[in-house]
């Protein structure tokens, strides 16, 4: 049973290291200086 509670500290850490990947490359993406909306619709000028 203890083995249950084991498995779930795994997927805590690759979601946070997910957002933080997502967190990055949006930052990178946004350093034009866009409101943290999407990149694409800083396109239409």
């Amino acid at each position: 049973m203890s083995n249950g509670n084991r498995g779930t500290r795994p997927p805590a850490l690759l979601f946070a290291v997910t957002c933080l990947l997502l967190l990055v490359t949006l930052v990178l993406f946004s350093a034009d200086g866009l409101d943290f909306g999407l990149p694409f619709t800083d396109r239409s000028g």
